[in-house]
């Protein structure tokens, strides 16, 4: 089975909103920093990456805040 893990900084996150089915939905956005080994060389590596949160995610992630540390995994 497949997975992604990603670590960052909380940049920015909206209100909280509730689909027609009463599910919970948080829109963020994180920034990732890390540096890693290609061919033998230190490559750094420094993006913002757009998120939804859904469910108990999307709770979770409201009760973040901005510049917390957090970890993203599917």
């Amino acid at each position: 089975m497949n997975s992604f893990e990603l670590d960052g900084i909380l940049e920015k996150k909206d209100v909280i909103r509730y689909t027609l089915a009463s599910v919970p939905i948080l829109d963020l956005a994180i920034r990732h920093m890390s540096v890693v080994q290609e061919a033998g060389s230190d490559r750094k590596l420094s993006f913002s990456a757009e998120a939804a949160a859904v469910g108990s995610a999307a709770v979770g992630g409201a009760l973040c805040a901005i510049a917390e540390l957090l970890i993203v995994r599917t």
